[in-house]
């Protein structure tokens, strides 16, 4: 009985991820001028950094919103890339030390190639079944990233479900000192699995951090890990709490850069170590580089 449970579980969360994600693929089928007006309602715009991005040799996040909003750059419908790879300073407790910072973005549809940004590897994620994305963040982070170095993860949605994933790579874990995992939007994963301390961050009106089989088989876990704001964004068929609210300071300015709320972490990026880099279907790369 227990298995059937756990059976009926994965079916019904793999249900509920197609039915809020399988819009994604009319990104495959029409001409991208009709994708941009079916996807206007779903990206628009409200993320302060896509539009005004940070100049200068360094910047601070100051706070988690700060931190959703550095990572929400990725949102460029793959015209750069999901994946930011930032060298900085984290300060905490009074002490600091280096750190690279890597975010990781969530469903969206590109504007060239189909990248794994789609609901195929969501299902992957959210079913803690390898995909893609986990690949190429691991790739990348293996060229960009050096060996011993300190590394915070961040993630919304999608994202936040890879960087659980990678945290939870064993070989990550030998390579490399994973200090914070923070996922916005996001179920848990990988429950005893995971370097690092997770934080999670989940608006009271975005029901994506509770699409994952651990809502079933694991509620305390699910729900008790969730640290909850009310954006006020209420409920809607746009998820608009989803996808606006993490970047709202009023709504999480009091959570530190770590998600802790009311601590004092702070990261000081290097901005001329920003790097982003794309997270396409394996398949495509190599035939771009059979044809290159």
């Amino acid at each position: 009985m227990k298995k059937l449970r756990k059976v009926m579980a994965v079916l019904l969360t793999t249900l509920l991820f197609m039915t809020m994600t399988s819009v994604a693929h009319l990104g495959y089928a029409v001409d991208q001028s009709t994708v941009d007006k079916l996807f206007s309602v779903f990206d628009d715009g409200s993320n302060p950094m896509i539009a005004n991005p940070p100049t200068g040799k360094t910047y601070t996040l100051k706070n988690f919103a700060k931190l959703a909003q550095y990572a929400g750059q990725g949102y460029n419908h793959g015209m750069k890339g999901p994946i930011i790879i930032t060298e900085g300073t984290l300060k905490t407790g009074g002490k600091q030390c280096d750190v690279y910072l890597v975010t990781l973005t969530g469903l969206e549809v590109p504007t060239l190639t189909p990248q794994t940004t789609d609901i195929i590897t969501t299902g992957q994620a959210g079913l803690e079944l390898s995909n893609d994305f986990e690949k190429n963040v691991r790739n990348v982070m293996k060229k960009a990233v050096p060996k011993g170095a300190n590394v915070v993860l961040a993630g919304h949605s999608l994202g936040g479900m890879v960087a659980q994933q990678v945290a939870a790579d064993k070989t990550m874990q030998k390579r490399y000192n994973i200090l914070n995992i923070v996922a916005y939007g996001s179920p848990v994963m990988f429950k005893g699995q995971i370097e690092g301390t997770l934080k999670r961050m989940g608006d009271v009106n975005d029901p994506v951090p509770y699409l994952s089989a651990n809502t079933f088989t694991n509620w305390e876990v699910q729900n008790g890990t969730l640290q909850k704001e009310d954006s006020g964004l209420g409920i809607d068929i746009t998820f608009a709490a989803h996808r606006n609210s993490y970047f709202s300071e009023k709504t999480w300015g009091k959570y530190d850069v770590l998600g802790f709320k009311g601590g004092n972490a702070t990261i000081k990026l290097k901005l001329k170590t920003q790097k982003f880099y794309a997270s396409q279907y394996m398949f495509i790369d190599e035939l771009i580089g059979n044809f290159a």
